[in-house]
C-alpha cells in the first residue's frame, strides 16, 4: 500500500514519527494475470493543511481502472501520524582529535564545537553534551594537506530531527 500525503505543518509542528498505515498491505485474489501486474496498491491523494495535533484519517484505496476481477480484502486504509512541536536547541559540544603522530601536539583556538539542533519539545531535556560525540581525524588533514581539522559527528540522539555545527572547520598550528 502506497500513501499519496501532502501535509502542510503549522509553523514549529512536524512529524514525530513515521506516519503508519493500517492495514500496511492488503489481501488481494483474482485471476493471476491481474495479479502478476499489481505491485503496489495506491491511495486516493490526501492533502491535509495547517496540521498541528495527531491526525487519523481513513483512504480509500485507488484501483487501477485497466484491472478487473480482483477482490481487495479492504478498501479502506488508515493512515495517522503524531504530530509534535519542535524546537531549536544548542550545545558547545568539546571534541576528540584523533590519529595524531606520536610526538606532535595540536594547538586549535577553537575547543568547543557549537552544535544547534532542532527536536521535539518532549525530547527536549532528554538532549545534554553526552548525547553527542565529535571527533577531528588528523590523518584526513595531512592526507588531504589541509590546514585545517573537520569535524564528524559521531554520534547523536535519535530524537533529533536535524542539525547544524559550528564551525565546520578548526583551524590548527602545530606546535614541536
Amino acid at each position: 500500500v502506497k500513501a499519496d500525503i501532502k501535509i502542510k505543518y503549522h509553523i514549529g509542528y512536524d512529524l514525530s514519527e513515521q506516519i503508519s498505515l493500517t492495514p500496511d498491505s492488503i489481501l488481494v485474489s483474482g485471476p493471476e494475470n491481474y495479479i502478476s501486474e499489481l505491485k503496489s496498491i495506491a491511495l486516493l491523494p490526501i492533502v491535509l493543511e495547517d496540521v498541528k495535533a495527531d491526525f487519523t484519517r481513513k483512504i480509500s484505496i485507488q484501483i487501477p481502472p485497466s484491472i478487473k476481477n480482483l477482490k481487495f480484502e479492504t478498501k479502506e486504509i488508515t493512515i495517522s501520524g503524531k504530530i509534535e512541536k519542535f524546537t531549536e536547541g544548542t550545545l558547545n559540544i568539546p571534541y576528540k582529535i584523533t590519529n595524531l603522530p606520536k610526538g606532535i601536539i595540536l594547538n586549535t583556538l577553537d575547543k568547543k564545537i557549537q552544535v544547534t539542533y532542532i527536536v521535539g519539545l518532549s525530547n527536549f531535556n532528554k538532549i545534554d553534551e553526552n548525547s553527542f560525540q565529535i571527533e577531528c581525524d588528523y590523518s584526513i588533514s595531512k592526507t588531504n594537506n589541509l590546514g585545517y581539522l573537520i569535524p564528524k559527528l559521531l554520534r547523536k540522539p535519535s530524537e533529533i530531527k536535524s542539525y547544524k555545527m559550528i564551525p565546520n572547520e578548526i583551524n590548527f598550528l602545530i606546535q614541536n
